[in-house]
């Protein structure tokens, strides 16, 4: 009689897969910075995986200190686990998943060539369709018109007809799309990362912009969407100020303060309604002009005749017309960050030791001498008909 002992065994390839004992295979996987060390069993990998079989063999595979060594950039650490643990114990989770890793860990199985496991994920997404479509309709979607090699998902959520429409709409609505106002951070993993869906020319247009401020589009030039961005001004409009909020990340709205028409030009008036505020941004308009200056201060205004340090303030200007907005920057120079901003009772808001911007007690002049920030004026003082300060709020939605 025969008997199988297959539990056991089950057993104990998950303790190896736990505790990694005698490895010698070590994968990089995932990008910097997310760079991750996965440690395994070069006959586990060989036995369960037509890729690894290959992968590991000495043509393929580098030899370090008597470990096998592989990199696999392009696959998260997260998916590589979940691989590694079927490998190893025949198991796979799915149900707490997000819909973005399993459709990373399908497109990983497919290329590590695990079959079986290609086979349940699709399996899974096709008993969940609904649940998927209802959830994350566009994102699924798109995969299916992209990973075409899924026959049988491409099959279960729609017929290809419907899909290769729908891929055309896809690329129609692209034209609709607002590049100009994609953050520049978030433009390499947002944008750039689906450049081949883009038309070329549309590319080079959005680079040519990004690297050249006062460059104007030359495609699509869509109004700005401003969303429910409000604020209580008289000296900027929206698409002004959604600017400045851009150079602070984007997910901030401006409190306003004080305004010297309103509250009088007093530095004791500044001082009880901005102190204890935080981080404020400071705007004045020059007199007769289509120009604004200002600051940014990270910290607060609080202090008695004491500098404050800091890397992160800076100044800017702002010149406008009928038709487009230049905006400059000045941070604050890495040796005067000592400098940075000045509290003090018997002034307003105060930039470098220059001073590079101060508002003084009542009075409408403005000092600008450039020492602390790079020179954004060619003059050292001028007039200003009004200036405001908002409290720079982040935005939690």
């Amino acid at each position: 009689m025969i008997r199988t002992f297959s539990n056991d065994l089950a057993e104990d390839f998950e303790k190896l897969y736990e505790t990694k004992e005698h490895y010698d295979t070590i994968i990089m996987v995932g990008e910097e910075p997310n760079i991750e060390k996965i440690y395994a069993h070069s006959i586990v990998l060989y036995t369960r995986s037509l890729y690894f079989r290959r992968a590991l063999s000495d043509k393929w595979a580098e030899r370090k200190d008597g470990y096998l060594i592989l990199s696999k950039p392009n696959i998260i650490a997260l998916v590589f686990k979940i691989i590694l643990k079927f490998l190893y114990c025949g198991i796979v989770d799915l149900e707490n998943e997000e819909i973005e890793i399993i459709l990373k860990l399908l497109v990983a199985a497919d290329e590590l060539l695990v079959q079986k496991l290609i086979d349940y994920v699709q399996e899974f997404l096709i008993e969940n369709n609904s649940k998927f479509m209802i959830q994350s309709p566009i994102e699924m979607l798109y995969f299916i018109v992209y990973n075409s090699q899924f026959n049988e998902l491409k099959e279960a959520y729609t017929d290809s007809e419907d899909i290769d429409q729908l891929g055309e709409t896809l690329r129609k609505l692209i034209k609709f799309v607002r590049f100009y106002q994609v953050d520049r951070k978030d433009f390499i993993p947002k944008v750039w990362a689906y450049k081949h869906l883009l038309p070329e020319n549309l590319i080079e247009d959005i680079l040519r912009c990004y690297l050249n401020p006062d460059a104007r589009p030359l495609y699509h030039t869509f109004p700005i969407r401003r969303g429910n961005f409000k604020i209580d001004t008289k000296l900027m409009d929206e698409e002004i100020a959604l600017a400045l909020a851009k150079l602070m990340g984007s997910r901030h709205y401006f409190n306003l303060l004080y305004r010297s028409n309103l509250h009088g030009h007093s530095s004791q008036i500044f001082h009880e309604r901005c102190d204890n505020k935080g981080a404020t941004i400071v705007v004045a308009k020059i007199l007769n002009s289509n120009t604004l200056i200002g600051g940014y201060n990270p910290l607060d205004w609080n202090g008695d005749n004491v500098w404050k340090q800091t890397n992160d303030s800076f100044l800017f200007r702002i010149d406008t017309d009928d038709y487009h907005i230049k905006l400059e920057e000045s941070h604050i120079r890495d040796s005067a960050s000592g400098f940075a901003i000045y509290c003090g009772s018997d002034y307003g808001p105060s930039f470098g030791e220059g001073p590079d911007l101060r508002f003084f007690d009542n009075n409408n002049i403005l000092k600008c001498k450039a020492r602390s920030y790079p020179k954004l004026l060619s003059i050292s003082s001028f007039t200003f008909s009004s200036y405001e300060v908002f409290q720079v709020v982040r935005n939690s939605t």
